[in-house]
């Protein structure tokens, strides 16, 4: 009877670390299903002094939308070999957007993808609201494996930023309002878990 026991122990024990070592991982975003777009806001004191000494200082009323926990993700498939993965998007405002990025089959992910920034030149993958995401990966034309899933994002509870500094070597920064400086303050320190 001990033989028999320390046999199944054995037999149990191999066959835990075979499915561990074996993968039947879907293809997914490096970040996950779920995103939020959160508002961070805050007062930024910027203090400019160009090369010829000249000084100024302002105050800037910053805030800006983030999607969470980032706008951009790679899309991971270990094991495939495609060159190139292709999204379309069903948005749940019934929009239809697509876009394709180049796949990496060495390393089993692709290009990052543009979840959430939406530009003159870039459209967002993701909209607010569920979005049913089909993907199709292929080698040059071919499809090799093709699927979907469904993300989502919500609207995050706001962030409230302690008040910052900022120094600039650009009066310009004083004069008139800098995004530049303003993104680089709400995505700083001041931001960190403070939440309104």
């Amino acid at each position: 009877m001990t033989i028999l026991k320390t046999m199944f122990r054995k037999l149990s024990l191999l066959l835990i670390l075979l499915s561990s070592t074996i993968s039947f991982a879907r293809p997914a975003f490096q970040h996950g299903s779920n995103f939020q777009i959160v508002e961070f806001h805050g007062r930024l004191r910027v203090q400019c002094r160009d090369n010829s000494g000249q000084t100024d200082s302002a105050y800037h009323n910053c805030r800006e939308e983030f999607m969470l926990p980032t706008a951009f993700s790679r899309f991971i498939n270990e094991g495939s070999q495609a060159n190139k993965v292709a999204f379309e998007s069903q948005t749940a405002d019934g929009k239809t957007i697509k876009k394709s990025v180049r796949f990496f089959p060495t390393r089993g992910f692709s290009q990052e993808v543009n979840l959430g920034i939406n530009t003159l030149t870039q459209t967002a993958l993701l909209r607010m609201g569920e979005n049913i995401v089909s993907y199709k990966f292929l080698k040059d034309r071919e499809v090799l494996e093709e699927g979907g899933l469904s993300m989502k994002v919500e609207k995050g509870q706001d962030v409230s930023c302690r008040n910052g500094f900022e120094h600039s070597n650009d009066l310009n920064d004083c004069r008139h309002y800098s995004r530049q400086l303003c993104n680089r303050y709400l995505k700083g320190d001041a931001c960190e878990g403070s939440q309104s």
